[in-house]
């Protein structure tokens, strides 16, 4: 009977830690999808195919198991992806954990913690800067935002 108790009990406390897990990875799940229609989409389409090899598919690319290269693309860029510096470890972990789960991928969820711990290692190994540092001259940079925002 004791152990009994103690299996409700146990449950009791952690089935409001589970759903609210759950919400939170539906939450984060549904801003990854926004990022990423707002930012991806257009090079890697919706249905994430891309159009290689300028564009790779993230659908069924199996490089999406490696967090500190999902990180390492989004904040620094690479090749022809442009970097995004100014996403929060938040706003990465969001996107990182859409791709990783949308189309037919199944890679898992990524915590805000996990990402940010990739982040300060970039910083502290001097890997922060991006392939765009030093590619146009603040004043350029300043000037071209509001065109590439647009």
């Amino acid at each position: 009977m004791k152990i009994v108790v103690a299996v409700l009990a146990l449950a009791l406390v952690t089935a409001p830690l589970a759903v609210a897990q759950q919400l939170t990875d539906t939450d984060s799940f549904e801003h990854g999808r926004q990022l990423y229609q707002d930012n991806c989409a257009l090079c890697h389409k919706d249905s994430g195919t891309g159009d290689p090899p300028s564009f790779p598919a993230l659908s069924g690319n199996d490089q999406l198991g490696d967090l500190v290269r999902i990180v390492s693309n989004i904040h620094r860029g690479e090749g022809t992806m442009p970097a995004f510096p100014d996403l929060t470890a938040e706003e990465i972990s969001s996107l990182a954990n859409y791709i990783r789960n949308a189309w037919a991928n199944d890679f898992g969820s990524v915590t805000t913690v996990e990402v940010a711990a990739v982040l300060e290692e970039f910083e502290a190994t001097g890997q922060m800067a991006s392939v765009w540092e030093g590619v146009f001259t603040e004043a350029q940079a300043r000037r071209g935002q509001g065109v590439y925002a647009g």
